[in-house]
């Protein structure tokens, strides 16, 4: 787990390592209630980090939420690194 990040930070980059993360899976792997992962979670849509992606489940009952990183508007900025030194992109 990524140290010194908020719970928001952490549940993106999860959902960024998974690529696919159901949304049910999140409050175990983080040992939290429904409740705080919803909050965190709505933060990210609203700042449209994340979308949702419809399930391919045919089964009956309620759908898994499968979220993944908004592939629209998912720039990143970092640091390149090479050997000479570093410069921002």
């Amino acid at each position: 787990m990524r140290q010194g990040h908020t719970l928001k930070e952490l549940i993106f980059w999860h959902i960024y390592d998974c690529r696919q993360c159901p949304r049910r899976e999140l409050g175990g792997r983080f040992g939290l209630s429904g409740a705080t992962i919803s909050r965190a979670i709505t933060l990210l849509f609203k700042e449209e980090l994340i979308a949702e992606k419809p399930s391919g489940n045919a089964r009956p009952g309620r759908r898994p939420q499968i979220l993944q990183v908004n592939p629209e508007p998912a720039n990143f900025v970092g640091p390149e690194i090479d050997l000479d030194g570093w410069s921002r992109r």
